[in-house]
Order: structure tokens, then C-alpha cells, then sequence
């Protein structure tokens, strides 16, 4: 089974009759609320319908849901500043870059295309490279 990373868990438990539901641990509540179609693949469910419950109908938990998941946000971006900047320790102060997007190979070729043309060598015609 999947690990379970979402904050969302705290406040759900897995309906033991059918894995497509979520039972609601909040007190007094226990309603249960579905992640799928039945027969679907566990790592195929949505935490969607638990979202919604706890924003519509438990508000102290939301709130509270919502500040912890600002603060694991937060301490994933400060763990990848910390990761990039031990890139860039580790390879002379050239950063490694995550290109896997248009809209950041773009960027990055603009910002550094200039500065790579300008470093690049000439040859003579008669060169044999």
C-alpha cells in the first residue's frame, strides 16, 4: 500500500468494508465520504471529497489542516534552497537546474544563452575538429 503523505490523513481513516471510502475521524462526525469508483486502484483515489468535507463542515480542523500544510510547504522549499545551494557548493558555484519544463529551459536560456556565446570558441576554417 501507498504511503500516505497528505495532511488529510489525520482527520480520515480507511473505511474497512470498501477501500474506495474514507470514514471522518473528526468527533461526533464519522460520516463516510467516497475517493472513487468502486474497483478502482488504490493509487488511482482522490483526496478531493475529504478536502471538501473538512472545508464545509469542520471548519476548526480546516483551519488547522491548512496551517500545517503551509508549514510542510514551507520546510520542503527551505529543504530544496538548502539542496541547491549544496549543489552549487559542491559543482564551484554552478548551480544544477531543473529543466524539465518549457517555461524553465526558456528562462534559463535566456538568462544564460548571451553569456554562453559570448564564451564560445572560434576555429579557424582549415581546423580539423
Amino acid at each position: 500500500m501507498p504511503k500516505k503523505t497528505s495532511l488529510l490523513w489525520d482527520y480520515f481513516e480507511v473505511d474497512n468494508d470498501d477501500y474506495t471510502f474514507v470514514i471522518c475521524k473528526v468527533v461526533d462526525c464519522g460520516q463516510k465520504i467516497s475517493r472513487g469508483k468502486c474497483g478502482t486502484e488504490r493509487n488511482r483515489l482522490s483526496n478531493t471529497g475529504m478536502r471538501t468535507h473538512l472545508h464545509y463542515h469542520h471548519k476548526k480542523e480546516w483551519n488547522e489542516f491548512l496551517a500545517k500544510d503551509q508549514k510542510q510547504e514551507e520546510t520542503k522549499d527551505a529543504e530544496a534552497e538548502r539542496l541547491i545551494e549544496e549543489d552549487e557548493t559542491e559543482n564551484m558555484g554552478v548551480p544544477l537546474f531543473n529543466l524539465r519544463t518549457h517555461k524553465k529551459r526558456k528562462s534559463f536560456f535566456q538568462q544564460n544563452l548571451p553569456d554562453m556565446v559570448d564564451a564560445r570558441m572560434s576555429y579557424e576554417a582549415q581546423d580539423p575538429r
